[in-house]
């Protein structure tokens, strides 16, 4: 989407929906005591039967997820074959994609975006920003020719999570000889797997998403799981050293070709 927006001038939108939750309709039986301090006179041991949905309820999601669709349906988009998350109008070239009450909208015109979030906000209620500059944990950064984006502020709260926020940027993830001191087990220091596990989930996550940079190490570093050492936590140092430059953005580019065609 982000790449329709630079290469075809498609304009972009997001919209929160409100108290999301709340919305959906409750389509199985589920009763819940009454709030204490808020009984009904003469009703107090009495409970209620809810007619939609409530947060902490299990069923609240798929209520949701139901409820958004059908509304989605009744503005005129349908959800893709490939990603249900991912809806399409294509009379009006709108493309929407959802992540529970958050939506991220492109459009060639502005007007139908306007259009489509006034009809949605009388269904529910919603704010909506255009050209955001924070979607999904992602922070954006808008230019005239292209988009740029990063996980600063995810990087920043995983470093504190693991006691790194004082490590120093690196130029590369790994040094050359990375592999053969591993294979080799120079160190019989043992680590705390399940830190270990959790700091290789972490990073696997930014790597995939906006530090590309990072993936062949952090690929290497799985391997090494259940079976670390000094080397691999010092690898796993060096690793979050880079991923920790924030000067380092993902872009999207405007390609002059394809523009052409």
């Amino acid at each position: 989407m982000l790449s329709l927006v630079v290469n075809f001038n498609y304009i972009p939108y997001q919209f929160n929906i409100e108290t999301a939750f709340i919305h959906g309709e409750m389509d199985t039986l589920v009763n819940v005591k009454q709030v204490t301090g808020y009984e009904e006179k003469g009703k107090e041991n009495w409970v209620w039967r809810l007619k939609k949905s409530l947060y902490g309820t299990k069923q609240a999601p798929r209520m949701w997820k139901s409820k958004l669709e059908s509304a989605l349906s009744s503005l005129g988009l349908m959800s893709t074959w490939s990603h249900e998350s991912l809806f399409i109008n294509a009379e009006k070239l709108l493309l929407l994609h959802v992540h529970v009450n958050n939506g991220f909208i492109i459009s060639q015109s502005e007007n139908k975006i306007i259009e489509f979030l006034t009809k949605l906000n009388s269904i529910f209620k919603l704010k909506s920003k255009k050209k955001p500059t924070q979607n999904l944990g992602y922070t954006l950064k808008w230019r005239s020719d292209k988009i740029m984006i990063n996980q600063t502020d995810l990087i920043t709260k995983t470093l504190q999570k693991f006691n790194m926020n004082d490590c120093k940027p690196v130029k590369t993830p790994c040094n050359g000889n990375f592999l053969n001191e591993v294979e080799s087990g120079i160190s019989n220091e043992v680590l705390n797997v399940t830190l270990f596990q959790q700091a290789i989930g972490s990073i696997n996550y930014l790597a995939h998403h906006t530090r590309p940079d990072i993936l062949f190490t952090v690929n290497q570093l799985s391997r090494y799981s259940k079976n670390q050492n000094s080397v691999t936590g010092m690898a796993l140092r060096i690793c979050y050293g880079t991923s920790r430059d924030q000067r380092t953005n993902v872009r999207f580019i405007t390609n002059a070709q394809l523009r052409r065609c």
